[in-house]
């Protein structure tokens, strides 16, 4: 019989409950970028240099709404990750044998503080 070899990598099991809004995170996305892009070109119009300004954290998060909880407005302000976004879009989803499905979409900028 061969022996079991132990070790290898570790993961992230699952989704984290850190959100402070009354869903039951089933699955989030967080990505980054640069809302701003400046570019200067030489005589030939080939790229020489690049700027890159104002960092956007932007999350989607994707859950089940808890009987509790009430679903917060867009504008308002919800914690995620040690990020503090601004909900800046929010679906709702019911289905006739099922619990209601909440997907919301914020956006955290370098520029300022909420």
């Amino acid at each position: 019989m061969a022996a079991i070899t132990k070790g290898g990598t570790a993961y992230a099991w699952g989704v984290d409950a850190t959100a402070t809004i009354p869903i039951s995170v089933t699955s989030f996305s967080i990505s980054n970028k640069f809302g701003v892009e400046a570019f200067v070109e030489d005589e030939n119009g080939v790229r020489v240099a690049m700027r890159l300004d104002d960092e956007e954290h932007e999350m989607s998060l994707e859950g089940t709404l808890k009987s509790s909880g009430t679903i917060p407005a867009i504008g308002t302000n919800i914690a995620y990750r040690g990020i503090t976004f601004i909900i800046k879009e929010i679906e709702v989803r019911g289905e006739a044998k099922g619990y209601t499905k909440v997907a919301v979409k914020g956006s955290a900028y370098s520029g300022f503080s909420v």
